[in-house]
């Protein structure tokens, strides 16, 4: 799913971004997880995270399983995020592409402060 995600997003964005997230992908620094929840028919993977002790990327797939087709304000969705037994002050940026009629893909960079060694992500979404 990374490889895909990776030819899809940056395709897309054509340097929206930070030109640092294609030199995390370019030298395979981020960890793949493909960790998966579903909720109310929709399913959130996180298909790669990275983090360096200042810069946190969460990449992800969004599948929504019974919707006709997704439109833009499917994507642009609220996200609430919090690390468990941290603090940190957080600046986030969060850019998406829709890749077909009911996924999308996103990828959100957060700014922080040193984390924990075992700090865990919490992602709300309305």
């Amino acid at each position: 799913m990374v490889g895909v995600f990776n030819d899809l997003f940056y395709k897309n964005v054509r340097g929206g971004m930070d030109s640092g997230l294609y030199q995390i992908e370019k030298q395979n620094l981020g960890t793949a997880t493909d960790v998966s929840v579903t909720d109310q028919e929709i399913r959130l993977t996180v298909a790669e995270v990275f983090y360096d002790g200042i810069q946190f990327v969460v990449n992800y797939q969004v599948d929504y399983l019974k919707k006709q087709k997704i439109k833009e304000e499917d994507a642009a969705v609220y996200y609430k995020y919090k690390f468990e037994d941290a603090h940190p002050a957080m600046i986030g940026t969060h850019t998406f592409t829709i890749t077909g009629d009911h996924t999308f893909i996103g990828t959100t960079v957060f700014n922080t402060d040193p984390l924990p060694e075992n700090a865990r992500l919490h992602i709300a979404i309305r």
